[in-house]
Parts: C-alpha cells; sequence; structure tokens
C-alpha cells in the first residue's frame, strides 16, 4: 500500500500520474477519510492521493489496511510560496498553509520517501 501526501499544492496528483491507478482522497466527497479507509481496507494493494497531513489520519489508514503490500509513505514536500502560486481554486492561504505533521517510521511505515520539491 503507498501513500501520496503532501499539503495542497504541494503535486501530488502529478506525481501519482505515475503509477497505473489511484485512489485520490477527492473522490470520496462525503466523510471522505473514514469512505475511503473503507475502500483500502477491501484492496490487496493500492496507492491512495491525499493530504493525510496528520499522524492520527495516517494511523487510521494503515490500521484499515489488511494486505501484504509493503506500506508505503511517499511525502511531497513544496514551499509555501510555490503552493500558493499553483492555488487555483480560491482557497485561503491558510489553508495552502495549515500544518503537516512529517510522516515517521513509528507510525508503521515500512519506508518513506520524501520528494523535495525545492523551487528556487
Amino acid at each position: 500500500m503507498t501513500l501520496i501526501c503532501g499539503l495542497p499544492n504541494a503535486g501530488k496528483t502529478t506525481y501519482s500520474q505515475r503509477f497505473n491507478e489511484v485512489i485520490h482522497l477527492d473522490d470520496f466527497p462525503r466523510n471522505k477519510f473514514l469512505n475511503c479507509n473503507a475502500y483500502v481496507s477491501t484492496q490487496e494493494d493500492c496507492v491512495v492521493e491525499g493530504i493525510y497531513n496528520l499522524r492520527c489520519r495516517r494511523l487510521r489508514l494503515l490500521e484499515s489496511y489488511h494486505g501484504s503490500a509493503p506500506r508505503i509513505c511517499i511525502w511531497i514536500d513544496t514551499p509555501l510560496e510555490e503552493r500558493l502560486k499553483r492555488e487555483t481554486r480560491g482557497r485561503p492561504s491558510s489553508v495552502i498553509n495549515s500544518g503537516f505533521q512529517p510522516p515517521t517510521l513509528d507510525e508503521g511505515w515500512d519506508e518513506i520517501i520524501i520528494v523535495r520539491n525545492n523551487y528556487e
């Protein structure tokens, strides 16, 4: 199971195009996290893409997954200035700059990959 996470406008969806099938958190309009976790619980292997900025949300996702595939977290880390430039939905800067708790191995990941988009 692979999770692609990061703050809004970090480049998660663009990065997720590398995979054949991706479960996008935004595809679950009501109770996003709950419904996505329920779907993931039925999968043997899957790729999930979404903000997942809080440790507790990532833990719930991991707890719901019962497959045997390695648990990989890919964190797309993009500077605030670049994420603000990419904003096209009219979201306030407070949403774009919401807090992010970096993933850690003690959450239950087998591997964490950090993709740093350093635009300078």
